[in-house]
């Protein structure tokens, strides 16, 4: 599936390296009905190689795709793959 849009990244650092992630949320729902309880979840980012962003940095995805990946429990991930993308500054991340 083909993503673009706004979105915030989360940085850790790993052996000298940068982490990416994203929050993504929803509703919780229950027979069709939602419970009022929200459902949180941290997404794996790949960023393109040698990309060097600060923690909560708002970027907007202008070629990015989902994927899967296998985590070191062998369970199935979603992470968003970003091709290309633009820093947003303050100013564009109020509208």
């Amino acid at each position: 599936m083909n993503v673009t849009g706004k979105t915030m990244l989360f940085r850790s650092d790993f052996d000298g390296d940068p982490a990416y992630c994203r929050k993504i949320s929803d509703h919780e729902y229950k027979d069709g009905k939602r419970t009022g309880k929200w459902l949180n979840r941290m997404e794996t980012v790949q960023m393109p190689k040698g990309t060097d962003l600060p923690d909560w940095t708002n970027i907007y995805v202008i070629d990015g795709f989902e994927g899967l990946y296998f985590d070191r429990h062998d369970n199935v991930c979603r992470k968003l793959i970003v091709k290309d993308y633009k820093v947003l500054d303050e100013s564009e991340d109020d509208k």
